[in-house]
């Protein structure tokens, strides 16, 4: 049976289906993307009103239907940029080209005429016919590219200064692990930056166990929940060139992704505590050394009619009993005198005049001079010397001065027995003269070993205190550098070194050693 209301239902949906239509039309010309649908020959079969609007002079109120006409059945490139091809001129970066050749979508970025534009193609299903047709759309995106580029640009910038900072940088997360270190830390820890990325915080930075876990808590909890800015914490740690002392300023950062980080920034102090202790030491040596000459020069005339009475009782006395007094009193008077004069050589030392100087000939010069004190303690002298030593430009009497103040100290350290070894020799990398001082003697503790330098410190029961303050002072004054090394048990080694003057020879290619 017929239904009466089929020409009206079939009415209704033809007007539905066309009022989607326009609706569907109406959307698409609302969006503010070019958009075009071609044929396998880049013909233009259909574009939207952004189109129109964007690639002709016609105003928005002037569009018509055959505005639209204008772009049917042009090349869409000649169309779009004026010109066949021309963003294109390999084909084989051509989006449209890639996907009627592959049927895949395909995408790709130009610049053209100071514009930069993305254009995307899909493929599309043409009803009724064989031929492939593509949908193309265009889009505008020199405004959003130049921000992009400015931000890059700032993001350089930033990476440039981080890199370049005078101190080091270190960034950590919340687990106290590093995400970002600067130069400066690769240049302090010797340890790349991109091996520092991943490490725990006391991986690198190797904080003492007495503070260790104190320091790691107070860091994540001031992470988690902390003011913006720590005070400056101040920690001794070891690093690859020995001890350093560092101070770290530590800041709470919150980053894009909201998750809390801290940027700590760690200054290197060591040289700077370093060169506090030297004026430090020159100032107590400045103001002992008013002292001493004041109090040394009191004692001189006291103490030298004592020592020349001694010397007359001793020639006119014959009673062995007295004689051992006074031969007593005449030692000490002795000892006393090369105290005093210790005492007024470091507080006045003589200037250093200067020349080219032969240090293996001063070293055996000062060996065979102490021969004699060594061999009654029964310690074998011995040098093992670099024949081809360059001259250094120096005071022969200072190092004569260094040289006996340390073998006298190695012979009275070591045993009956034992060994001390003057060596020399020449760095060729660093143009550095080298002088060792090696005993076989008991070595110094390491508490000793850090004063040992100091004025009026000594470990001997009679000791001044003052021979390695002056050797030190000497051969700073040489433009040296002094450093000893001692094992309890095992004995000591004292190492001088010397920077080699422009002007002193160069040793030959032949090089060697002696023993004796």
């Amino acid at each position: 049976m017929k239904d009466d209301n089929e020409p009206k239902t079939r009415s209704n949906l033809f007007n539905t289906i066309l009022k989607s239509k326009m609706l569907l039309q109406n959307a698409i010309d609302g969006i503010d993307d070019c958009i075009l649908i071609v044929d396998q020959d880049l013909r233009i079969l259909w574009a939207n009103l952004s189109t129109i609007l964007y690639f002709t002079n016609i105003r928005a109120e002037d569009i018509t239907a055959k505005s639209f006409q204008k772009a049917l059945g042009k090349h869409c490139y000649r169309f779009l940029f004026d010109a066949t091809d021309p963003p294109f001129r390999n084909r084989a970066l051509c989006p449209l080209r890639t996907l009627f050749h592959t049927g895949q979508p395909a995408t790709a970025t130009i610049s053209y005429h100071n514009k930069i534009y993305e254009l995307i193609t899909y493929p599309m299903q043409s009803t009724g016919s064989t031929q492939k047709v593509a949908i193309l759309i265009l889009r505008d995106i020199t405004e959003s590219s130049r921000s992009q580029d400015q931000k890059d640009e700032m993001l350089a910038i930033h990476h440039v200064m981080i890199q370049t900072l005078p101190i080091g940088l270190l960034m950590v997360n919340p687990e106290m692990r590093i995400t970002l270190a600067n130069k400066q830390i690769e240049h302090l820890f010797k340890i790349p930056a991109s091996k520092c990325r991943g490490l725990h915080l006391n991986e690198l930075l190797r904080f003492p166990e007495s503070i260790r876990d104190d320091m790691i808590n107070q860091l994540k909890t001031h992470c988690r929940t902390g003011k913006p800015i720590l005070p400056a914490q101040l920690a001794s740690i070891p690093a690859m060139d020995g001890q350093i002392v560092i101070q770290m300023q530590i800041s709470r950062i919150r980053a894009s992704d909201n998750n809390p980080s801290l940027t700590i920034l760690i200054n290197n102090l060591t040289d700077e505590m370093v060169l506090k202790e030297h004026i430090a030491f020159n100032l107590l040596s400045n103001e002992i050394g008013n002292i001493t000459q004041r109090v040394s020069r009191e004692l001189r005339n006291p103490l030298g009619i004592i020592r020349g009475f001694a010397e007359h009782l001793l020639t006119t006395v014959d009673d062995p009993e007295t004689r051992k007094d006074i031969e007593a009193i005449h030692a000490q008077a002795i000892r006393t005198h090369d105290c005093i004069n210790n005492l007024m050589e470091f507080a006045q030392p003589a200037e250093i005049g200067c020349q080219d100087v032969d240090l293996n000939t001063v070293i055996e010069r000062v060996v065979k001079y102490q021969e004699f004190e060594a061999l009654s303690a029964k310690v074998h002298l011995e040098t093992e010397l670099e024949t081809q030593l360059p001259r250094l430009y120096t005071s022969e009497v200072a190092m004569r001065q260094v040289l006996l103040n340390l073998i006298q100290n190695g012979i009275q350290a070591t045993p009956s027995g034992g060994r001390v070894i003057t060596r020399s020799r020449f760095d060729a990398e660093t143009k550095t003269i080298e002088i060792s001082v090696v005993d076989t003697g008991e070595g110094i503790d390491p508490a000793d070993q850090k004063v040992i330098f100091n004025p009026f410190y000594s470990t001997k029961p009679n000791g001044s205190g003052l021979g390695l303050a002056i050797v030190k002072d000497l051969v700073e004054k040489s433009r040296g550098s002094i450093e000893m090394m001692s094992s309890k048990g095992l004995g000591t080694v004292v190492k001088l070194r010397f920077p080699l003057s422009d002007a002193a020879p160069q040793p030959g290619e032949a090089e060697g050693k002696e023993t004796r």
